[in-house]
């Protein structure tokens, strides 16, 4: 039992999505686990107690896909949670950050069965789960999945 159903209540974790642009093409990954197992998502992950969500950005891309980043901005922030069952059985509230590509290379990591860079024609034929692709979707109609 974790410590907060010790107390008798519980919480939605925070966590990061990450948005990065290299090349016209967006960083996305395969997920190993549940939440979208074998689903494709942005890179991302919870963030750790006492972590800026902008650390937390970069440190999830370098260890899902071996690259090195500059977490830049907060873009959104979405909530997922298991609405399968009556009492959830997880609930995140994700902020979505923009991160700039530094350089390394690229290999899939901890939590991703496989990792790539995807155009938009690309990525619209994958199989994303809906807030990742809605998200993709909204990005790409205002011209700032181009950015880089």
């Amino acid at each position: 039992m974790d410590q907060q159903s010790k107390i008798g209540f519980t919480y939605p974790v925070p966590a990061i999505g990450v948005v990065v642009v290299h090349d016209r093409r967006i960083l996305l990954v395969q997920r190993r686990k549940p939440p979208y197992l074998g689903l494709w998502t942005l890179p991302g992950g919870k963030i750790r107690w006492g972590e800026t969500m902008l650390a937390a950005a970069e440190r999830e891309i370098w260890e899902e896909t071996g690259l090195i980043v500059k977490a830049e901005c907060t873009l959104d922030a979405i909530e997922i949670m298991d609405e399968a069952h009556a009492a959830p059985t997880f609930h995140y509230i994700v902020i979505d950050i923009r991160a700039r590509y530094l350089g390394g290379d690229i290999v899939a990591r901890d939590d991703a069965l496989a990792v790539g860079w995807f155009s938009e024609r690309e990525w619209r034929e994958l199989q994303l789960d809906v807030k990742t692709k809605a998200l993709l979707v909204r990005l790409a109609s205002k011209s700032e999945l181009l950015l880089d």
